[in-house]
């Protein structure tokens, strides 16, 4: 798995996020249905509360060749246990450390029943570099190779938790949090000197499980849907 790298224009500075999600139908839903396709909104800069793709298996009632559909959900997770009437900061829970998950009751109630696969053209993340006396964060969008130049490459699939919260005014809300993992991204060391840990998505290859490689230190682990 190879990642591909530029710099681009980008002032948050939250690390993992900001994604880029602009794919099309034919990328996220080719052959599996779309649930609630008309609330997604295409964005190059998304940050928590914006609505991304999401693969999950499929609920009862449901009908799908292969056992799973995509459905458009808020990015940040809100507890299915929230009062009603609670103010909504989709900021809180945006990310799910992968060596603490287990531990904390509001991922690892999620970790048997609701995972999925957020579908993503590539993801931000900020290094930081001297200018001058001091020192700034740089952003870098990473995603996929394309094969030379700046071109993206596949389907960013990232691992995911997601729950279901039912707000005051009786609407639903699917909501997901990425899943994360310490890694070093090897471009900065080849490039910039010395290596950065920092968290990462979970990529997770099209078929089958995933495994924390491509250039990233860690170890092998499972996570199917």
């Amino acid at each position: 798995m190879v990642f591909q790298f530029f710099t681009v224009t980008c002032h948050a500075l939250v690390m993992c996020g900001r994604v880029r999600s602009t794919l099309g139908a034919d990328q996220v839903a080719a052959d599996v249905p779309w649930v609630n396709r008309e609330q997604y909104t295409p964005r190059y800069n998304a940050s928590p509360g914006a609505s991304l793709a999401v693969l999950r298996v499929a609920g009862p009632g449901e009908t799908s060749s292969s056992g799973r559909v995509v459905e458009t959900m808020r990015f940040g997770l809100v507890p299915s246990y929230t009062d009603k009437a609670a103010k909504v900061d989709f900021y809180r829970m945006f990310n799910a450390r992968s060596e603490t998950i287990a531990e904390k009751g509001v991922f690892s109630r999620l970790l048997q029943r609701r995972r999925g696969v957020v579908l993503l053209n590539g993801f931000y993340e900020w290094a930081m570099e001297k200018a001058g006396a001091s020192q700034v964060k740089q952003p870098y969008y990473l995603h996929l190779d394309g094969g030379g130049g700046e071109s993206e490459g596949d389907v960013l699939r990232c691992a995911a938790l997601y729950d279901r919260w039912k707000g005051g005014d009786g609407g639903v809300e699917y909501v997901v949090a990425l899943m994360i993992f310490i890694g070093a991204f090897v471009v900065f060391v080849l490039v910039k000197g010395p290596g950065m840990d920092v968290h990462i998505p979970m990529v997770v290859p099209k078929a089958g499980g995933f495994r924390k490689g491509g250039g990233m230190r860690g170890r092998s682990a499972s996570f199917n849907v």
